[in-house]
């Protein structure tokens, strides 16, 4: 009888693999998915101390595939975050198979460098079906300021954002914008 449910297990295995889903099972029998991450010192565009910062908290950056929101990489972002003059940083910081938001400060501010009370969340959730085909991870990071959020099913109230926010988007489905207000992170803005 176990011999023929080690074969039900094998062929719902390799059934998964064949449809291009890069799944597999992780120690705890949990089904996990091969996610692209890249180190920060892999994005051009970061200033090498932040990179190094990054990494030496132990971050990757998973990467969305055939992004729409842009060719190449993903998840590193640059935007004025605590207020229209300073320059900002953002990654999606992949930890032991979780992300959170992380934001170098390009001045000191009093929000939290990392929005972990809501953004913290295992990668697996952030996988989607693309298509048809094989499976992706879909969690981007967007600089946006008020005016790009005009469209969206809840945007903030006129005169809420006096400088930009960070979407985290799980791709094609729903998004959430964060604001630094000076002294805490509020959610201004969703959509679906």
């Amino acid at each position: 009888m176990m011999w023929i449910m080690r074969l039900i297990c094998a062929i719902g295995t390799a059934t998964l693999l064949s449809a291009g889903a890069a799944a597999h099972q992780d120690g705890k029998g949990r089904l996990t998915h091969d996610i692209q991450r890249l180190r920060p010192s892999a994005f051009r565009e970061l200033p090498t101390p932040l990179a190094r910062r990054f990494e030496a908290m132990g971050c990757t950056i998973p990467q969305v595939i055939d992004s729409p929101v842009g060719a190449g990489s993903t998840n590193v972002i640059r935007g004025h975050f605590a207020g229209s003059k300073q320059i900002d940083w953002a990654v999606l910081c992949s930890r032991k198979g979780r992300s959170t938001i992380v934001v170098a400060w390009g001045a000191p501010t009093r929000c939290p460098a990392e929005i972990v009370q809501v953004t913290a969340a295992d990668d697996n959730n952030y996988v989607q079906d693309v298509g048809g085909g094989p499976t992706a991870f879909s969690r981007a990071l967007r600089a946006v300021s008020e005016q790009d959020l005009r469209g969206w099913s809840e945007p903030p109230p006129p005169g809420v954002m006096e400088h930009q926010g960070i979407v985290d988007e799980f791709v094609g489905k729903a998004g959430t914008v964060f604001y630094c207000t000076g002294i805490e992170w509020k959610m201004v803005a969703s959509a679906n």
